[in-house]
């Protein structure tokens, strides 16, 4: 698939750089490793009675050019391929980090690898892991989320979510974010759900029971799992459950006790 810059600055009344003057081609996903790093040896005159290979002037491209758009909502034209993305659970640091595929890799390999990453994550503490999601959920659930998860107040990203159950909630936040990415369109959205992943397990080890509880249960009203008229009632299974390592910081009252003088 190959885009001309020189066309989409045109429509967008901007003018279009000296840099930009060639067309750069895109690769599709499953594309990337095979064409990364191949260029046409055709030599091409450099305008002082020499040749230049295809290659040294895309790499000088790459150093001097910008994307002709830089709104997040709109494609980027990148000179070189975005490399393909994967969340792992970084068990040395205990927090997810995003790395690079060195082979190619299907989207839905991408995605499913990526859940069991966050579970994996998500597992390395008592609580379930159910209700860490629904915490890390109330963080991405905003309308002050970068897309697709944001938008506007009163109609964000986020309520094209349909899903019944917690499996299918994961797999609305990680796709999303990814598919995105794919699209050319930045790595803000994936970025953000690693940031707010990682978030809801500090908040977690933090062991504010009252926050995280509040949390809980707006995020589970924002997926629209709420399952009784109650909605402040903590669901059975989704307590808070403290850590055992972390010492919980906070005032402690004794209750008042009836003395027999008093019976």
């Amino acid at each position: 698939m190959a885009t001309n810059p020189e066309k989409a600055l045109e429509q967008n009344n901007d003018k279009p750089s000296a840099s930009l003057k060639r067309p750069i081609k895109l690769c599709l996903l499953d594309e990337c490793k095979a064409t990364s790093g191949k260029h046409t040896a055709n030599p091409t005159d450099d305008g002082r009675g020499g040749n230049k290979r295809k290659s040294d002037s895309v790499a000088n491209l790459s150093k001097t050019s910008k994307p002709p758009f830089s709104h997040v909502d709109r494609i980027q034209l990148y000179t070189i391929p975005p490399s393909p993305l994967i969340l792992l659970h970084n068990a040395t640091a205990n927090r997810l980090d995003l790395s690079s595929i060195n082979e190619p890799a299907t989207a839905s390999h991408i995605i499913a690898a990526s859940s069991n990453a966050i579970l994996s994550f998500f597992q390395t503490v008592r609580t379930n892991s159910d209700r860490l999601i629904y915490i890390a959920t109330a963080l991405i659930f905003e309308s002050t989320s970068p897309l697709p998860y944001g938008g506007r107040k009163n109609k964000p990203g986020y309520i094209e979510f349909e899903g019944t159950t917690i499996a299918s909630l994961l797999e609305y936040i990680v796709s999303a974010a990814f598919k995105r990415y794919w699209a050319f369109r930045g790595r803000q959205a994936v970025d953000f759900v690693v940031e707010s992943l990682n978030k809801a397990m500090t908040l977690h080890l933090e062991q504010d029971r009252d926050l995280l509880n509040e949390l809980m249960l707006r995020g589970i009203g924002k997926a629209g799992h709420h399952r009784r008229r109650n909605r402040n009632v903590v669901p059975e299974g989704l307590e808070h459950v403290d850590e055992n390592w972390i010492e919980r910081v906070g005032v402690e009252f004794t209750p008042a006790r009836t003395t027999l003088r008093n019976l």
